[in-house]
């Protein structure tokens, strides 16, 4: 799975706490220490869920939108957001399509992953692959952060500007931010993250209530 992240400015990154964050980047040599530490760990999980929190910040809203549930992945197999308020619904990215759903509706969106630009076209965040990162490592008080180089890429492919946050410890995903052109801004904080779990096979195996009919939009 190819890892992608990029370079938010700081100022961007505050903008979802609206309190300063002062980051340090790293050198090269404390970089690589990082991402061979991160390499080894990632040998060993091939599970992850965790409860989360989703901020999302529009510039044309007076208020951001926050949504909370709970978050299942599986190394290159499922990556399945369970959102739980303000509003029941799915989202569940597998084999390259990505499902949503709202509990209650007659119908429910299949769409082609390389056609999203959101968290759903993104599902391997959740499995950093460092033998793929080209970027720069940064960190704060409480956190690596890695941003993906983005030189000599065509702009109409690059998609939200992305910035991961680690667990300094355990080098487990803590926070996930997004960033469009527009000025949207997405920020996915996990919280009690579980690695290794046996996930529910109520999600595994996850099925559309019967009669309910799939749109399927942007298939190439």
């Amino acid at each position: 799975m190819v890892g992608l992240f990029s370079f938010i400015p700081a100022s961007v990154l505050c903008e979802s706490e609206k309190t300063e964050t002062i980051l340090r980047q790293l050198s090269s040599d404390e970089s690589r220490t990082i991402l061979e530490r991160l390499s080894n760990m990632r040998k060993d999980i091939t599970k992850l869920q965790a409860n989360f929190i989703e901020e999302r910040s529009i510039p044309s809203l007076a208020a951001s939108l926050r949504y909370e549930g709970r978050i299942y992945y599986k190394k290159e197999s499922l990556f399945f957001m369970e959102y739980e308020n303000p509003f029941h619904h799915i989202l569940q990215v597998k084999d390259n399509e990505a499902l949503f759903f709202v509990e209650g509706s007659k119908t429910a969106d299949l769409v082609d992953i390389s056609a999203i630009q959101g968290i759903a076209g993104k599902a391997e965040i959740f499995a950093i692959d460092p033998t793929r990162f080209s970027g720069e490592v940064f960190e704060d008080e409480d956190a690596y952060i890695l941003k993906e180089n983005r030189q000599g890429r065509d702009e109409k492919d690059q998609g939200p500007r992305l910035s991961v946050y680690l667990n300094k410890k355990s080098l487990l995903v803590k926070k996930i931010l997004m960033a469009d052109e527009s000025g949207d801004i997405t920020a996915i904080t996990l919280l009690e993250v579980q690695t290794n779990d046996e996930i529910p096979q109520s999600i595994s195996s996850f099925e559309l209530p019967q009669g309910v009919k799939i749109n399927r939009l942007n298939q190439p």
